[in-house]
């Protein structure tokens, strides 16, 4: 079960107003996915057909094709999950489509994995939204012209994936390269679980202000609680 914050709500109610219409940017929600028909689980599949729009790297070199309905296990990878997949609860909830990228063991050393897309940021933006998975070990990123965009956690999908906000509004009105990286580093392989990007007019939520509405959230239920008994 989702469970959004308050202060959430009016945010996210604002950004669906631009999660189609991103002046440039395609495919953000990765459902122009062109997969042909018949493809078996594990089978690699052309960048230009499985994420269109986008280009992906493992490091520095530029990657030609994606993982179709699976995940590699240790090793750099970038895969696309639809509702074929066979193993539940890897599709972030409400999705028809989600591309996971896996930072990992790419030889010698542990490699990062990214994607990336160059176009015109709406010049009302204020700050991009995301569904991603929750970070851990190396964690991940994002970027736009190289420069990383600290995130907030805005709100919860369930235990494993949240939505998340990021202020880009120095870069509103711009032609520049957004980028997502699942980044390397010791321990577990990380995996970016990545969905419905969006460009919205609305201000990151403070994180205290999510803090305090979190508050009158329990105060309100435990006064409720209190009227039972």
């Amino acid at each position: 079960m989702k469970t959004n914050l308050k202060c959430s709500f009016c945010f996210l109610l604002a950004s669906s107003v631009y999660s189609g219409f991103a002046q440039g940017f395609v495919n953000l929600d990765f459902n122009s996915a062109n997969i042909p028909s018949g493809t078996s689980s594990s089978t690699f599949v052309s960048i230009t057909d499985a994420i269109p729009g986008w280009t992906a790297y493992y490091g520095n070199n530029l990657q030609t094709a994606v993982l179709y309905d699976s995940l590699a296990i240790g090793s750099v990878n970038l895969a696309i999950l639809d509702a074929n997949v066979s193993f539940a609860g890897f599709l972030i909830p409400g999705n028809e489509n989600t591309v996971v990228l896996q930072a990992g063991g790419g030889g010698p050393e542990e490699v990062s994995a990214s994607i990336s897309q160059t176009a015109l940021i709406p010049s009302t933006a204020n700050s991009i939204l995301f569904e991603a998975s929750l970070p851990y070990a190396a964690g991940w990123q994002v970027s736009i012209a190289g420069q990383n965009i600290p995130v907030t956690q805005i709100s919860t999908i369930n235990s494993n994936f949240g939505v998340y906000a990021g202020n880009i509004s120095a870069f509103a009105g711009q032609v520049d390269n957004l980028e997502f990286t699942a980044l390397s580093g010791a321990g577990p392989t990380v995996n970016l679980y990545l969905d419905s990007i969006s460009f919205s007019p609305s201000p990151v939520p403070e994180p205290n202000s999510l803090g305090l509405f979190a508050l009158g959230g329990l105060v309100m239920a435990y006064r409720q609680w209190r009227r039972i008994r």
